[in-house]
């Protein structure tokens, strides 16, 4: 799911919702990962554009911020986005991720209790919208 919103200080502001199942094999993974890099390679050809990406990737390998090395998160890496959510949100791995390509974007991010009997820990990002353009140059993710 993605959600536009349009701000005087960028030319264009995305927010991603995703959520890939916990059961999904290495086909169903790399689809997800080349589908949103197609739409990424689109979004990110204009430079001020700022695109948050949010959801429960059920990655179940990473269990420290150091592990995020599956094919979406070097995908990811590779077009200028930081990952947030460093704490685990099940157990003890980090399925939730929050990641953009515009750090000074986020002013807190973290990790919440989980509501009820919900099986994850909810994330949290706390945006800044006034931002007058983008201060970091980052690379693009044209070509992967």
């Amino acid at each position: 799911m993605w959600l536009e919103l349009k701000t005087t200080n960028f030319r264009c502001f995305y927010i991603a919702v995703c959520y890939l199942p916990r059961i999904s094999n290495s086909l169903l993974k790399q689809k997800f990962t080349d589908s949103l890099s197609t739409v990424l390679e689109s979004l990110l050809v204009d430079p001020d554009c700022c695109v948050l990406i949010f959801g429960d990737f059920n990655d179940h390998s990473v269990v420290e911020p150091i592990q995020f090395h599956s094919n979406l998160f070097r995908t990811l890496s590779a077009c200028g986005f930081d990952q947030f959510i460093d704490t685990a949100t099940r157990d003890r791995t980090i399925l939730d991720w929050a990641l953009t390509n515009v750090t000074l974007a986020v002013l807190s991010h973290g990790v919440l209790d989980p509501i009820n009997n919900l099986d994850h820990d909810l994330i949290f990002i706390k945006l800044n919208f006034s931002l007058k353009h983008r201060v970091v140059s980052k690379p693009f993710c044209v070509g992967l």
